[in-house]
């Protein structure tokens, strides 16, 4: 968990529900993407412009990684070899090879403000939210370049997929809404209301809901993705953001 005021990372264990440990970060934690066994996990610092890889079984750091100004969004690939960094005041993407922690390449985007991002389960492609251009780039993993852009509603700031990657759920902040886009066509088929100010959102292990944080709503949305319809709200404590899905 990002402690962002005090540059940390707190280890929580699950099984006692109680912090374990303190990492120390760069400035203003942010985000943080595991790899696919769990041995590492890459936090964000946006005020560093850096990101630090800790390993798990030790708890320490091993790496810290210059990337582009203001990184926020950040996701590790399926097969663990790649980490997707989003540096939003540069509008980049930065590519990190994760065999030796270095940045091997950077995607220009002709778009504001990236903010979050969401891997295909084969990893062939990559949804970029791009927050203050309302839109959502598709990147080509294989050639780390743009293949489609599609228009959203206000501010698209969180993004998850389906566990079969057949669909891509874009959280439009400003508006209220759910974008649903069919990733065969590359075209939004739905349009889901929901609170005020959507954030994070994660499918559950079969991709028959999503769930949805909306940050000033104080409530959970709980989308069918059969039908592409909220089915339900759950009440959370103050300004729920992030979620995550238990296995």
């Amino acid at each position: 968990m990002c402690n962002s005021g005090e540059n940390s990372v707190s280890v929580i264990s699950t099984e006692t529900s109680s912090e374990v440990k303190r990492i120390p970060t760069g400035a203003s934690p942010y985000k943080i993407a595991a790899s696919p066994n769990g041995n590492f996990i890459y936090v964000t610092n946006q005020q560093s412009s850096n990101v630090y890889v800790i390993n798990t079984q030790t708890n320490t750091v091993i790496s810290v990684i210059p990337v582009g100004l203001l990184p926020t969004g950040i996701a590790v690939s399926p097969n663990g070899q790649l980490v997707y960094v989003l540096n939003t005041n540069t509008n980049t993407v930065s590519i990190i090879r994760t065999a030796d922690n270095t940045v091997t390449a950077t995607i220009i985007l002709p778009y504001s403000s990236p903010s979050d991002l969401v891997f295909s389960p084969d990893g062939s492609k990559a949804y970029i939210t791009n927050l203050n251009s309302n839109n959502l780039s598709i990147i080509d993993t294989g050639t780390n370049t743009i293949i489609a852009t599609v228009n959203t509603e206000l501010n698209p700031l969180g993004v998850t997929i389906t566990p079969d990657g057949a669909k891509v759920y874009i959280l439009n902040s400003s508006s209220g809404t759910v974008s649903v886009l069919n990733t065969a066509a590359n075209t939004i088929t739905a349009i889901i209301p929901v609170g005020q100010y959507p954030y994070g959102a994660k499918p559950d292990t079969d991709g028959t809901r999503i769930f949805v944080t909306n940050f000033f709503s104080n409530l959970i949305s709980v989308i069918d993705t059969a039908s592409d319809t909220v089915v339900g709200t759950i009440t959370s404590e103050l300004y729920p953001a992030d979620i995550v899905i238990r296995p």
